[in-house]
């Protein structure tokens, strides 16, 4: 019987992804990151340095996909591959008791 039709299976690597729409750059996660993998930076416009609005990007090389930052989000503004709200909340609510 044959499982997989290959030797390997290459899987998405769990990063960190940021919804634009909600994250308002509160900076939680950034402070909460223990592989410093979020930061906070200026959009450039108009070819200006230093001058647009703040968004928060993520470090891929260094992102191990921990999920601190999810669960530290109160806007739901970044998530993890592979982990939903509802698991985390789990997991926040088993480690209080």
């Amino acid at each position: 019987m044959t499982v997989l039709s290959s030797r390997w299976v290459e899987l998405d690597q769990v990063k960190a992804r940021i919804y634009e729409m909600r994250c308002d750059c509160c900076a939680l996660c950034v402070d909460v990151c223990p592989y410093e993998a979020l930061a906070i930076e200026r959009e450039e416009t108009a070819g200006k340095d230093e001058t647009g609005k703040q968004k928060l990007v993520v470090r891929p090389a260094k992102c191990k996909g921990c999920g601190a930052c999810q669960a530290a989000c109160p806007k739901e503004g970044i998530s993890v591959t592979g982990f939903s709200y509802s698991q985390l909340a789990a997991q926040v609510r088993a480690a209080l008791e």
